[in-house]
């Protein structure tokens, strides 16, 4: 376990500030949107800006990978995260749509980059752990957004609040510098970036059909996760009537929840050795969170609101990691960085269609409800078609 501490380390940092970075807007959306002359429903359309440019740009993030390897790849996420911020910072409405792009490419290669290396480093029997560990950076990143964005936003302004994430990030991009020697010795500096294709992590996907039928599945759970987390703050502050500070604070239960649970599950998938169930599972309870919070409204109190959203979160947050590690398992030998820009492509994809889906059910039917409704449905249905595929080796 020793060998692996450093590489995880490093990739979770990368992990929890670019996955901070991509929250900061969001959570302090109830703030902004009134400042600059936007609706708070706006977000959701911030959100699908951002992803968009995730998704687009984890087609070549297999390739970059190979050629800069993955702590250099990471770096780079972050320093784009710290320019979205200072550019975002002004409140003009066309640079907080640059800063959307340059966050989402920035987002992008830290999901690839982080299972390159750890693929190297970890014990075969600790996998799943070792990447639950890692991608519990995301939740982390969200606890990070919303304990501190919200307090910080009202002491000093969100400006100020903006600016201070985007020095955390500064200071993450220069403290695993020192481990890039060690981490990235297998980078391929004469590759060229498009040396397989534009598609090349998406035809990997025909090498390995099991991965093919994770796809549909992760779509719709990044769908249903990515709705909660765009829009929680803003539903909390406007329909249960929380203030900015304790809607911030149940955000962070959230993250808290996912950071711990993607851990558990880690665990339970290496206990079992069928980390697919386990996924489905987590899947179906999910769903079942979503038609819950279709009933968030005045009647919950804050206590009632945080008693429901750390198991939700601990099950809607808490997939990412067993997935990741069955990617690893089921990619073909030496390909697990373009084989996770692969299927990553269709979790963007998802993470990029759910605040707009999400969005567009709600402007139509005039409601939250719906959203939950529909999005759960087919998370449900997603969660089904994984529990009823055998858990084969890769």
């Amino acid at each position: 376990m020793r060998q692996v501490l450093w590489p995880l380390f490093a990739t979770t940092l990368i992990q929890s500030l670019v996955a901070m970075a991509q929250l900061v807007v969001p959570v302090l959306a109830p703030a902004i949107a009134p400042d600059i002359g936007v609706s708070t429903e706006d977000v959701g359309l911030y959100s699908g800006v951002m992803f968009l440019a995730t998704t687009l740009f984890s087609l070549i993030t297999g390739s970059l990978v190979l050629r800069f390897g993955g702590v250099r790849l990471g770096q780079f996420g972050l320093l784009l995260s710290v320019v979205a911020l200072l550019a975002s910072a002004s409140g003009q409405l066309p640079l907080l749509a640059a800063g959307a792009v340059l966050i989402g490419l920035g987002y992008g290669p830290s999901t690839p980059a982080g299972s390159h290396i750890l693929a190297r480093f970890s014990p075969p029997h600790l996998r799943n752990v070792v990447f639950s560990i890692k991608q519990a950076g995301s939740p982390l990143g969200g606890l990070l957004a919303g304990a501190v964005l919200p307090t910080l936003a009202i002491a000093y302004g969100w400006r100020a609040a903006m600016l201070l994430a985007a020095l955390a990030c500064l200071l993450a991009l220069i403290a695993v510098q020192p481990l890039r020697r060690h981490l990235d010795d297998d980078r391929r500096p004469d590759r060229r970036i498009l040396a397989d294709g534009l598609f090349a992590g998406l035809r990997v996907l025909r090498e390995a059909p099991a991965l093919q039928r994770m796809c549909f599945c992760t779509f719709w759970y990044a769908v249903m996760q990515m709705a909660i987390w765009t829009y929680l703050t803003v539903i909390l502050v406007e329909r249960v009537g929380l203030s900015l500070v304790q809607a911030g604070l149940a955000f962070s239960c959230m993250q808290v929840s996912g950071v711990s649970a993607r851990i558990l599950w880690g665990w339970v998938a290496d206990r079992l050795g069928r980390g697919r169930q386990v996924i489905g599972w987590l899947g179906l309870v999910t769903a079942l969170g979503g038609l819950v919070a279709a009933e968030l409204d005045a009647r919950w109190s804050f206590v009632a609101v945080i008693a429901f959203i750390i198991p939700y979160g601990a099950c809607s947050s808490g997939w990412n990691g067993v997935f990741l590690a069955e990617i690893a398992r089921l990619a073909p030998p030496g390909r697990i960085g373009p084989a996770t820009s692969g299927v990553i492509f269709f979790t963007y994809l998802g993470v990029f269609a759910g605040p707009l889906l999400f969005h567009a059910i709600v402007s139509g039917s005039g409601g939250y409800s719906a959203g939950f409704y529909a999005l759960a449905a087919m998370t449900a249905l997603a969660a089904l078609t994984l529990l009823r595929l055998p858990e084969k080796p890769a």
